[in-house]
């Protein structure tokens, strides 16, 4: 896991403009010391922790941000691959949500995931991952299947 002076970088995964542009504006308004990386694009958004994979020998220092309605079940397809590669399985996986109904719905598919939060991005929610990343058991999911 990181070390406690390196800033997570969070790499935000959601299909809504509008919710990316909220995003990127609370992380300017708290003046985060995490980078924050914003993509739509499943492919994209797995170019980049594997970017970091090879820079740093593992993406250990990310925490990603999800939203599983992307185009095509991207978002789906995104969260098995990351648990499947074992350069990105331990990545921290906080998935975005509209409602606490849909919260439901995801927690009863008991998926790989640490948590929850809801879109935009609600940043109790993400002070409380940066807080926790560092006790985060991965242990307990590392291999499960989608």
């Amino acid at each position: 896991m990181a070390d406690a002076a390196t800033p997570v970088e969070f790499l935000i995964v959601q299909a809504d403009a509008a919710d990316s542009r909220v995003t990127r504006e609370a992380f300017e308004y708290y003046e985060f010391r995490n980078g924050a990386h914003i993509t739509e694009n499943a492919d994209v958004a797995l170019t980049t922790l594997m970017r970091a994979a090879s820079s740093t020998g593992s993406p250990a220092a990310w925490l990603v941000m999800l939203d599983l309605d992307l185009p095509d079940a991207g978002g789906r397809d995104l969260l098995r691959r990351l648990r499947a590669d074992p350069r990105t399985a331990e990545v921290p996986v906080i998935l975005l949500v509209r409602s606490s109904a849909q919260e439901r719905l995801l927690r009863a598919e008991d998926l790989p995931v640490q948590g929850y939060a809801r879109k935009p991005a609600d940043f109790d929610a993400v002070a409380c991952a940066v807080r926790c990343i560092d006790s985060l058991s991965v242990a307990a999911w590392r291999g499960t299947g989608l």
